[in-house]
């Protein structure tokens, strides 16, 4: 039986919510793949990006990107991310809650 974390708890309501409205995203997995036979995690292809948030949301044109956190803080990767985010007009959302996510798309 698996356990699912805060994190992973969250990002599902978040997921689910999203997928109830309609709207158009997908869950990015960011996390290295780990090859038992070398006991260590594969290195990342050329051109991936440390921090990425863990959904885009496409809505009416615009890019969202939702990071979700339940008890830990962004990275400094995640933080650089968001700036570059919001410097290329996109948005950028922490989500602690679903109430993050439902007071930007609603």
């Amino acid at each position: 039986m698996s356990r699912q974390t805060p994190e992973g708890s969250l990002l599902a309501t978040i997921c689910q919510y999203l997928a109830i409205k309609g709207y158009f995203f997908y869950r990015v997995n960011n996390v290295g793949v780990y090859d038992a036979t070398r006991g260590a995690f594969r290195t990342m292809p050329k051109w991936s990006m440390r921090g990425v948030a863990d959904v885009y949301v496409l809505h009416e044109g615009r890019s969202y990107f939702i990071e979700v956190k339940a008890t830990t803080k962004q990275s400094g990767d995640q933080m650089l991310f968001e700036k570059k985010v919001t410097k290329h007009g996109g948005t950028y959302i922490l989500a602690y809650a679903l109430q993050d996510v439902q007071s930007i798309l609603s």
